[in-house]
């Protein structure tokens, strides 16, 4: 009887065995409905995937950008325009490791936005187009600022050496803004005129000597002088520096 039960055992296992590894139907391929998506900076398109045989088991896909400062893509396929470019998303499958690439074209160009920060453009002494990002207040953090506009393309912060800043340093006059697609602005902290990202005496005294035609100031020192924003640099802004500086004024 222990005999025949045994028997019977081995028999299910061997069963249930054999429908297991039938049901397991490997990957063969895999193919994409387009090889080359075009779209907008800020706009989004899934990439339609299809894992060969139909009745595969893992239908797993694993997607990657070759530059997502242009194009990033999520695990499910969507594609999400950064910046003007072209780049290659590949996708490769969980079970087999059969890959498919994709052609993403994106167009159009990269904005910056900010409901507290001023964004304008100007020439400087050089009749050099600039745009510049004023109205920032002193011992703001490159995470701060990233907190306070709005953009879909990555941002790279620089200082006057071109050395790249971190997240915890703070912003200065002439802090230079490098877009992904590399459009660029220049930072300016109001009434920091010596370029140390602070509000201090020293800018008093340097506001002094250019009013007086002592000294000159760099184009982005000058649009921090301009504390009141009327695009001139005068005795006002002298005034406006001083009571902020003795807790008359709370911001420019």
């Amino acid at each position: 009887m222990k005999k025949s039960i045994s028997i019977i055992i081995l028999l299910i296992l061997l069963i249930t065995s054999t429908t297991i590894f039938a049901a397991n139907v490997p990957v063969t391929g895999i193919q994409v409905e387009k090889n080359t998506i075009t779209i907008e900076i800020g706009q989004t398109e899934k990439i339609v995937a299809t894992v060969l045989p139909n009745n595969a088991t893992n239908k797993g896909i694993t997607w990657t950008s070759s530059n997502a400062g242009i194009a990033t893509v999520n695990s499910n396929g969507e594609v999400k325009g950064i910046s003007a470019g072209v780049i290659t998303v590949r996708g490769v499958t969980s079970d087999g490791g059969y890959s498919v690439t994709v052609t993403v074209r994106v167009s159009g160009t990269s904005t910056i936005t900010s409901d507290k920060y001023l964004i304008l453009k100007k020439e400087n002494s050089l009749n050099e187009e600039i745009n510049y990002i004023t109205r920032i207040a002193e011992e703001t953090s490159i995470n701060d600022f990233k907190n306070n506009v709005s953009t879909y393309a990555n941002m790279q912060f620089y200082d006057l050496g071109n050395k790249e800043m971190g997240d915890l340093d703070y912003v200065f006059s002439g802090t230079r803004l490098r877009l992904s697609d590399n459009s660029e602005y220049t930072l300016v902290v109001s009434g920091d005129v010596n370029s140390d990202g602070k509000v201090s005496v020293v800018d008093l005294s340097r506001l002094k000597m250019r009013i007086v035609g002592i000294t000159t100031l760099d184009d982005y020192q000058a649009e921090a002088a301009d504390v009141n924003y009327d695009g001139n640099i005068s005795v006002t802004d002298l005034s406006n520096l001083k009571m902020y500086l003795v807790g008359l004024k709370e911001n420019f």
